[in-house]
């Protein structure tokens, strides 16, 4: 609309270093004179890749410091992305039918993963994206909508755009990568766009395009596109003189209309820690092709194992571990993804046993295994704020739900809220110190950087704002000059309960 021109500066921004990143990682030029986006109010999808011409919802594409937040530039610097990508893996190459839309969308949500992490911090990134698939994905599979990723069946259309057509088929195409090596993905890519150009294809031409760049075989990897369900991977150890066995055992659950599946083939990173803290041996891939398989290595001690680095495989991995070991893979782990799963499940831990028994004292090693990430100046600002997060209400609720517990919404409350106050009582110090290292002078930009150090001084002031009565997001909320910064203050004096919750509310009301 007129008026709005000033709104697209970032959007435009984004698209130009899209084209630049497609060009130089996946060597793919537009082939138009013209490429045009339209921005309407009122679109039922977040976008859609018309060729030459994408139509966008105007929420990713319009955005000002004042009106958006660093996570809104995000979703418009991913989504613009991914409909741009879409012009050679959807448009150029489309799909045959109904039934391959996973072939587009899958790889080109993996590509928009890849660029998004290019950007941004890649740890973050990758966090996020398995987050936002456990907590929908993984909930699709265990219910009665499970689905492989190439549906059988449909009644109506618009039901295939799933998170498991979507985000699952992203993660087929991640662990495919992961199983040839990144060279041999590269040179399979640059036979599919050669040979398929201009054609309407399905996954058994993807399929056979990485079998004849590599010399594999693909038939039993073909199994993540027709079967459903999240595989759960049991871990069992053993080391004795001087041997250590992983044993590994797969299993796929029933789903609606499919029982009895077949052994799937699961590439799964791993490392091996030594009681130093270093790594034992380079870290490597194990690929799980039977029910049960395994793995022997020839080592000095007893390691303790990171498996499934990155998340390499989108499984549920079963496996003892105490808060120790945890505490051991936050403070060792060179993994940024099984490092912050080792915080996620320890403070998931301490959460549960706050549930159970309200007063129970504050862990003692949660808190001090969280100081000694904040003190890290050597990981990025967006990946210790993550790693400051305490567990979510949502997240505790799942979490007691698929134990079998009863989710009492006022005792997980209290837990949470104990736990934030004890975690900043316990790094008041250290959090004080990052609000005051992140605070800009500059203006506001929204790129990666400036948003990565927000996002770390915005943690610290949620959680001074537990023990402060409010003082610092008081004083933030009145000095900001961006969204983002205005917004942290105001959730942070609301979730609190502070004496000037009521006046920022009404002075937010006022201004918006």
């Amino acid at each position: 609309r007129p008026g709005d021109e000033t709104r697209c500066d970032y959007a435009m921004d984004a698209l130009k270093r899209s084209m630049k990143w497609d060009e130089e990682v996946y060597g793919r030029e537009y082939d138009l004179d013209l490429f045009m986006i339209v921005a309407v109010e009122d679109f039922n999808m977040g976008a859609m890749e018309n060729k030459g011409l994408n139509i966008f919802n105007s929420k990713y594409v319009l955005a000002s410091p004042e009106t958006a937040t660093d996570r809104d530039y995000e979703f418009i610097e991913g989504i613009i992305a991914h409909e741009y990508f879409h012009n050679w893996t959807g448009n150029r190459i489309t799909c045959r039918d109904w039934f391959q839309l996973c072939l587009k969308e899958g790889l080109t949500v993996y590509r928009d993963q890849q660029f998004s992490q290019d950007m941004r911090s890649a740890a973050v990134c990758r966090i996020n994206d398995v987050k936002s698939l456990r907590a929908r994905q993984f909930r699709e599979d265990a219910g009665p909508l499970a689905h492989p990723v190439r549906p059988e069946e449909y009644i109506e259309i618009n039901n295939f755009y799933t998170a498991t057509v979507y985000e699952k088929g992203a993660e087929v195409i991640g662990m495919l990568r992961r199983l040839v090596g990144p060279e041999a993905y590269d040179k399979a890519l640059a036979l599919y766009f050669e040979r398929h150009d201009g054609e309407a294809c399905t996954i058994e031409q993807w399929l056979k395009v990485f079998e004849d760049a590599t010399g594999r075989n693909l038939s039993q990897f073909a199994l993540w596109y027709a079967q459903a369900g999240t595989p759960k991977i049991t871990v069992e150890e053993q080391f004795n003189s001087g041997v250590y066995l992983l044993t590994l055992t797969q299993d796929i659950p029933d789903t609606p209309g499919q029982t009895d599946k077949e052994p799937m083939t699961i590439p799964l990173a791993y490392g091996l820690i030594g009681p130093d803290g270093k790594e034992m041996i380079p870290g490597d891939v194990v690929t799980l092709t039977k029910k049960t398989e395994t793995f022997r290595f020839e080592l000095y001690a007893r390691p303790t194992l990171s498996l499934n680095r990155g998340f390499s495989a989108p499984v549920i991995i079963e496996k003892p571990s105490n808060a120790q070991e945890r505490a051991f893979l936050m403070a060792n782990d060179i993994d940024p993804f099984n490092k912050w799963e080792a915080g996620r499940s320890l403070g998931v831990d301490v959460a549960r046993q706050l549930i159970a028994n309200p007063d129970a004292p504050p862990s003692p090693i949660w808190a001090p295994s969280l100081s000694e990430v904040l003190e890290d100046r050597a990981l990025d600002p967006a990946f210790r704020a993550m790693m400051l997060t305490v567990p979510g209400h949502d997240e505790m609720a799942a979490e007691i739900h698929r134990s079998g517990g009863v989710v009492n919404p006022d005792a997980i409350h209290a837990a949470l809220t104990g736990m934030t106050s004890n975690l900043a009582s316990a790094l008041k110090g250290g959090l004080e110190n990052a609000y005051q290292e992140m605070t800009f002078i500059a203006p506001y930009s929204p790129d990666a950087t400036d948003a990565g150090q927000r996002s770390l001084r915005n943690q610290a002031m949620a959680l001074i704002s537990s023990i402060d009565g409010g003082a610092l997001a008081t004083a933030q909320f009145a000095a900001a000059d961006n969204m983002t910064d205005s917004l942290a203050a105001l959730g942070a004096l609301v979730a609190n309960g502070a004496d000037g919750a009521a006046a920022a509310l009404n002075a937010f009301r006022q201004r918006w």
